[in-house]
Order: structure tokens, then C-alpha cells, then sequence
């Protein structure tokens, strides 16, 4: 596997793009409701969040691996979203605490521009 980094971070998106199908057409309750409602632009966007968020910490490391820019920006959004994810455990934090854990996994695969790989 020659970018594990890349791998791990577009699997990401991909859960967060998955969690926001789910959140709109999925059952989350015992009537048969979503957990959002596609009507309320303000529940859409809420559950929009943890894809966006994703695709920036994407982004992030896009930039790390490309142009060697510093980690701390993905580093910071990685371990925001994994907090987030530890104090809503009971709720919506596990649904999202895989891609933090892939984030994670990540940040430690990544190699800025330059930094050469170590056998």
C-alpha cells in the first residue's frame, strides 16, 4: 500500500458521506423516522457536519502530503471530532467514531513532502 494515509482519510469521507445518507433516509427511531428531517434545512446541516468536517481534515492532509504543510490543522479537527465522539458515545458518537479512528490512523501514516519512508 503505497499512500495508506490517503486510504484511511477517503474512507473517512466516505463513512461521513454514509452517516449523512443514513441521518436522512435511514430508520433512527422506533416510528420509522430519520434522524433528520430533509425538510429543515437546519437538521440537514447539522448532519452535514461530520462529512464536511471530513473532507477538511481530507483536504488537510491532501496539503501535508502534497505541499508539505504542517499536520497541526488535521491534527486539531482529528482530535476535536474524536473528543466529540468520546463525550456522545452514548448517542451519535459511536455512529462516528470509526472515521475519527480512521482520521487518527491517518495522521500517523502521513509523510510530508519530502520526508522520506523508513524500511
Amino acid at each position: 500500500m503505497r499512500k495508506p494515509a490517503f486510504l484511511f482519510a477517503t474512507t473517512a469521507v466516505a463513512w461521513g458521506a454514509g452517516f449523512f445518507a443514513w441521518s436522512l433516509l435511514g430508520t433512527a427511531y422506533s416510528n420509522g423516522d430519520p434522524l433528520a428531517h430533509a425538510g429543515d434545512p437546519v437538521q440537514v446541516a447539522l448532519v452535514a457536519l461530520p462529512l464536511l468536517v471530513a473532507a477538511l481534515a481530507w483536504w488537510s492532509l491532501h496539503r501535508t502530503c502534497s505541499s508539505g504543510a504542517p499536520r497541526w490543522p488535521a491534527t486539531s479537527i482529528t482530535v476535536t471530532w474524536l473528543a466529540f465522539s468520546l463525550v456522545s458515545a452514548a448517542s451519535v458518537g459511536l455512529l462516528l467514531a470509526p472515521a475519527a479512528l480512521l482520521l487518527v490512523a491517518a495522521l500517523i501514516s502521513v509523510r510530508q513532502k519530502g520526508q522520506t519512508q523508513m524500511s
